[in-house]
């Protein structure tokens, strides 16, 4: 008899804490789901593409796409965008602010901030293919004239969203573009010299 209660006594213990278990795991999975629903999820890419020039049913023209993307139930609205990249050798962190919307070649295209996106939605900014290039000093972002600082800059700048809350999100910027870009700037500085 006392091997039946104190069988019957775990039992009751082991209940006891599977249910608090239980208790503390449905809330976890609310209190994330709530926080989930309030996060900016901004999806940001860096990449490369063609759009038409004249003729609207011919793609000829090659320029850097800034893709965001709203992924997540919370409007984001995006007020600007900018590049950062650390100075060489390794001093702080310069930002760069610029305006590729201004250039009529890309104008039609670009959205127009600030941009108000729902789940789902997307601005797009474009720049032209020669746009570090015809900047008024290129050296300044990432076009510089000594080949090692170039390459620095190239291949760890980060490009950031702006939104109305405060937070800058980071886009993702891929190693082919990067390398696309260093054999953009090898020809440039080959006519340059």
């Amino acid at each position: 008899m006392n091997i039946l209660a104190l069988n019957i006594e775990i039992l009751n213990s082991v209940a006891t804490w599977l249910s608090a278990l239980g208790t503390i795991t449905i809330s976890g999975i609310a209190l994330w789901l709530a926080v989930k629903d309030r996060r900016v999820q901004l999806k940001v890419v860096l990449t490369g593409g063609v759009i038409p020039t004249y003729n609207p049913s011919v793609l000829d023209q090659y320029v850097y796409i800034l893709n965001c993307i709203n992924s997540g139930a919370r409007t984001v609205t995006i007020t600007n965008y900018h590049w950062k990249y650390q100075s060489f050798p390794f001093s702080k962190r310069k930002h760069y602010v610029t305006f590729p919307y201004l250039d009529k070649r890309v104008s039609t295209f670009c959205t127009k901030f600030p941009a108000e996106l729902k789940d789902g939605q997307q601005a797009l900014i474009f720049h032209p293919s020669d746009f570090f290039e015809k900047l008024d000093n290129p050296d300044d972002l990432l076009f510089s004239k000594n080949y090692l600082v170039a390459m620095h800059k190239i291949f760890t700048f980060g490009i950031y969203i702006d939104t109305s809350i405060g937070k800058a999100v980071k886009g993702k910027v891929s190693w082919k573009f990067r390398r696309n870009l260093w054999s953009t700037y090898k020809k440039y500085i080959t006519n340059h010299l």
